[in-house]
């Protein structure tokens, strides 16, 4: 199966989504080069204003989708070769879970 949604990175930060001039906590694709006004935006997580750290976490999550995605089809192509016993995707994993679950500055 191949994916359809945005490729490349996706990174975590605040856009003016509103006319009203109000910042949003979006997840955006990293290949954007528009301003913060005028990008791409993958998901609109909350207000910047009301914001929780909770929010914060599902959009570090949801950031880190199409990297989790592609490590999951590695992994199934490596147990497809039998070659299951390297700790390359484990590590690979326990990398991607880190950067989806710390929290930065913590």
């Amino acid at each position: 199966m191949k994916f359809k949604g945005t490729k490349g990175k996706w990174l975590v930060g605040n856009a003016n989504m509103a006319d009203n001039g109000q910042n949003e906590l979006v997840v955006y694709p990293n290949n954007d080069d528009k301003a913060n006004g005028g990008k791409s935006v993958i998901a609109c997580v909350a207000p910047i204003v009301v914001a929780s750290q909770e929010d914060y976490a599902n959009a570090r999550l949801m950031s880190k989708a199409p990297e989790m995605l592609e490590a999951l089809q590695e992994f199934c192509r490596r147990v497809e070769r039998g070659e299951v016993k390297s700790k390359h995707t484990y590590v690979k994993f326990q990398e991607l879970i880190k950067s989806a679950t710390e929290v930065p500055n913590e």
